[in-house]
């Protein structure tokens, strides 16, 4: 259905790019976000709202690359003329802002398709992740308005970066659970052997439930659009 493929791709791109090449990384991430969400719109529209956002994180981390692989060459016109700008901060300001975005437009999202499958702990698990993730946005907008002088900045940027860590292990978490208890309804026809344990078919039949959801929402909004047609 494409939660799988988001969750790689959200894993590459955040817990794999604390290196010098990290915006390549990112941009490699991004691409398979983008993947995963032209196959989610498929099933609710509102993923597709994701995109631009996703468009302009791409372009920030591809400028930044331009600006470490040609930082240096004083012979390059483009730099150049940026080299009295604080260009990289501003780049990155817009970065954080567009970041911020594009996780709230993406937990809009599945929440209105767990609500659509009546799946109420992926409500509250997108729901408390937002929290999560607006709290750290939020601090890491008040840190870079502090003074870079004052005595509790260093404890405070270990904070921010142990945040930036932490934080996508939450989505990670979200992203997975979609992937387990929301699935597509061609993917149905795949039969399952029982398991010897008792819980997971319990959780089976709950998944077996949210996609006879899915299919009969799915052809609601076929028949719509053939209405209108």
């Amino acid at each position: 259905m494409g939660f799988g493929l988001l969750f790689l791709g959200y894993f590459i791109a955040t817990l794999m790019s604390n290196h010098p090449y990290g915006w390549a990384t990112q941009i490699v991430g991004f691409y398979l976000i983008f993947l995963a969400l032209a196959r989610l719109w498929e099933y609710k529209h509102s993923f597709k709202r994701c995109l631009w956002p996703l468009v302009l994180m791409t372009l920030c981390q591809a400028f930044l690359g331009f600006r470490y692989l040609f930082g240096e060459t004083q012979a390059n016109d483009i730099v150049s003329l940026f080299e009295s700008i604080e260009i990289d901060s501003l780049v990155n300001v817009v970065f954080v802002t567009v970041l911020m975005v594009f996780h709230f437009l993406l937990f809009s999202s599945i929440r209105e398709i767990a609500l659509d499958v009546e799946d109420e702990l992926i409500v509250k698990l997108a729901r408390r992740t937002f929290c999560i993730v607006a709290v750290y946005f939020f601090f890491n907008i008040t840190v870079a308005f502090l003074p870079r002088t004052g005595s509790a900045m260093p404890t405070l940027t270990l904070i921010l970066v142990l945040a930036g860590i932490l934080y996508p292990l939450f989505v990670l978490h979200l992203l997975f659970r979609c992937y387990a208890r929301i699935c597509a309804p061609e993917d149905k026809e795949m039969v399952q052997k029982p398991s010897r344990f008792a819980f997971i078919n319990r959780m089976r039949e709950k998944r077996e439930n949210a996609d006879d959801r899915i299919e009969e929402m799915f052809k609601k909004s076929n028949s719509k659009e053939n209405q209108k047609k």
